[in-house]
């Protein structure tokens, strides 16, 4: 049924709302966040924020830990250097008293390690021997030093004359001259082969400070070389038993004059002073060997008196062939009717001595 209305009907065109996501409109048609959107917002912002303080934090942790470590190195650091400084001082100190220790190379010297090799019976490292030891045991325990010239204590004096310890330079190192590595250079300075053998005084000086006469504290010895250079021979000395590293503790002497011990700063080996009768005792019997002597004796006869308490000199020559020829001899005797080597000959003399004196 129709209605009649005072103001004629018109058809309006409506504007929708514009919808939100949640299905609801805004008043003025514009787009908006829910409330719960922009709480989810600041929940982000406030975990973001968190995580930013955490990692300044665990930043600021890494920085006070590398901080102690630098300190830490800073501290080590001082510790060696405090150490460093107390070496150096110490070894001042030794250079200053002279010598070198056993073990220094020269600058230019090829030496291989003989620390291992020679060592110093030090008398406050051994063992104390028990009374029934005591009762068993010669008096004699260790070998003695002799310090003096004038000490008259009974002993044998062995020199090795002529012995063949020649130091030369191969390239930018320094050798003990030998027949068997330097043919080159003996050929070309014209020398006789048979003087360049290092290796007979190596074996004499192996018999003698093996034996029980030095054990026994009775034996001393010198090395007097071609070249005029006088050795003297500490008798607690022990070589190296191979002749390369021998060489090598033949270079250092010949280089630095001295070698020490190496546990202590007794000096086992020393160049001194001609001529050898200045360290000889006064008045002492001095007897040469050679094959060439006219008088051939049993090495047994050279002890005239078993209980005479003075002590007396045999030289003995460190050379292939040839005569030793020296002045300060009082007599030159042969004890064998064949040519002997000399550590054979150390051998037979060092053993007469021996029976002679009771040392067994």
């Amino acid at each position: 049924m129709l209605m009649c209305l005072d103001k004629p009907f018109s058809i309006m065109s409506v504007r929708k709302k514009p919808r939100l996501e949640n299905g609801r409109t805004h008043e003025n048609g514009i787009h908006s966040s829910d409330d719960s959107d922009i709480q989810e917002l600041e929940d982000d912002l406030e975990e973001i924020e968190a995580g930013e303080s955490e990692e300044d934090e665990l930043q600021e942790l890494d920085e006070e830990d590398d901080q102690d470590e630098d300190d830490q190195d800073d501290d080590d650091q001082d510790d060696e250097d405090e150490q460093q400084e107390s070496e150096v001082e110490s070894d001042e100190e030794e250079e200053e008293e002279g010598g070198v220790e056993y073990g220094d190379v020269p600058p230019k010297a090829n030496q291989d390690p003989v620390n291992d090799e020679v060592a110093f019976e030090n008398p406050e490292v051994m063992n104390d021997p028990s009374e029934e030891e005591i009762g068993k045991k010669s008096k004699f325990d260790r070998p003695k030093l002799f310090k003096s010239a004038k000490n008259r204590s009974k002993r044998l004096i062995v020199i090795l004359e002529k012995a063949n310890l020649e130091m030369v330079k191969v390239g930018k190192n320094f050798e003990l001259l030998n027949c068997d590595d330097h043919m080159k250079l003996i050929r070309k300075y014209k020398k006789d082969p048979a003087f360049c053998r290092p290796d007979i005084t190596h074996q004499c000086l192996l018999m003698l400070f093996d034996s029980p006469l030095n054990r026994a504290g009775l034996l001393q010895v010198y090395i007097h070389t071609m070249n005029n250079i006088l050795i003297e021979i500490n008798p607690q000395t022990r070589f190296p038993r191979t002749f390369k590293r021998f060489a090598n503790l033949m270079v250092q002497l010949l280089y630095k004059m001295t070698i020490r011990s190496s546990q202590g700063s007794e000096k086992l080996l020393r160049v001194i002073k001609n001529p050898i009768t200045a360290h000889l005792p006064v008045g002492c019997k001095k007897i040469g060997t050679s094959f060439k002597a006219e008088k051939v004796i049993h090495p047994s006869s050279l002890i005239e008196d078993p209980k005479s308490e003075d002590p007396i000199v045999i030289v003995i020559g460190a050379m292939a062939h040839g005569d030793i020829a020296v002045d300060y001899t009082e007599t030159s005797v042969s004890i064998s009717n064949y040519p002997l080597s000399g550590a054979l000959a150390c051998t037979k003399i060092v053993s007469a001595f021996e029976e002679a004196w009771g040392v067994q």
